[in-house]
C-alpha cells in the first residue's frame, strides 16, 4: 500500500458543500450513523439505498441523495435520541430531516439480546423469481430475518415491507445452530455480513458468516 497516492481525487463541483471553506467538499450527504451495504437499483441509478445501523433502538434503510440530512444524532430512526442537534439546536428548530423509507426496532429481531445490525441488500433484478421483481431485500445479522420491500406507486417513495420466512435447511451445508443471541424462533444460518447480488453470471461480493 503506498501511503502517498492516499487523497488523491477530485470533488465534484455538484457536491452540496464543495467550495465552502467552513465545510468538507467531499461530503455528499449528512446523518448517517454507521451504514452497512449500499446499492443502485440496476434499472434506477438514482436510486441509492443504504442500510444504518442504529444505537439502541432502531435500524432504517434510507434513499440516499446529495445534500440529504438523514437525522443521527438527533434522530434515531423515527425516534427522538437527543434533544440537541451536534450544532447545539434544539430539536424542534432542525429543519429539512429526511426519515427513513424502511426500517425495524430491535425488539422485532431479538427480543432477549434488545440489538441487532440491520444488512442492506439489493433492488431483486431477475426473472427466476417473477413475484419478487422490483422488491429490495434486506436482512438482519442474526440471520433469522429478512425483508422484501415494494415501493408503491413506484417513483413515490413510499415502501412497505414483509417478512419473508427463512429457516435452516435439512440438508444445509452449513451447520444449524442456535439463534443468535439466543431468540426463540428456532436455529438460524450462522450470522449474515451481506447479502448476494448476481449479475449476467457474475457474483459480487457476499457473506454468509457461521457461528463456532
Amino acid at each position: 500500500m503506498v501511503l502517498g497516492l492516499w487523497g488523491n481525487y477530485s470533488i465534484p463541483k455538484s457536491n452540496p458543500f464543495q467550495g465552502n471553506a467552513d465545510e468538507r467538499g467531499e461530503v455528499y450527504a449528512l446523518g448517517l450513523r454507521n451504514p452497512w451495504r449500499c446499492s443502485f437499483d440496476s434499472e434506477r441509478p438514482d436510486y441509492f439505498l443504504c442500510a444504518d445501523v442504529g444505537k439502541d433502538t432502531y435500524e432504517e434503510v434510507d434513499i440516499i441523495k446529495m445534500g440529504g440530512n438523514y437525522g443521527w444524532r438527533i434522530y434515531e430512526g423515527p425516534y427522538v435520541f437527543s434533544p440537541l442537534s451536534p450544532f447545539g439546536e434544539n430539536v424542534s428548530e432542525v429543519s429539512n430531516l429526511t426519515f427513513p423509507i424502511l426500517g425495524y426496532n430491535h425488539s422485532e429481531v431479538n427480543k432477549h439480546e434488545g440489538s441487532a445490525s440491520i444488512i442492506g441488500g439489493y433492488f431483486y433484478r431477475s426473472n427466476t423469481d417473477p413475484c419478487s421483481y422490483g422488491t429490495y431485500l434486506y436482512a438482519d445479522l442474526y440471520a433469522n430475518k429478512m425483508w422484501a420491500a415494494i415501493e408503491s406507486p413506484e417513483g413515490s417513495g413510499n415502501f412497505t415491507d414483509s417478512q419473508i420466512p427463512i429457516k435452516c435447511s435439512q440438508d444445509s451445508p452449513v451447520t444449524c445452530t442456535a439463534a443468535p443471541g439466543g431468540d426463540d424462533s428456532g436455529p438460524a444460518l450462522g450470522y449474515i455480513y451481506s447479502l448476494e447480488r448476481t449479475i449476467k453470471g457474475h457474483t459480487f461480493a457476499h457473506q454468509l458468516g457461521k457461528t463456532d
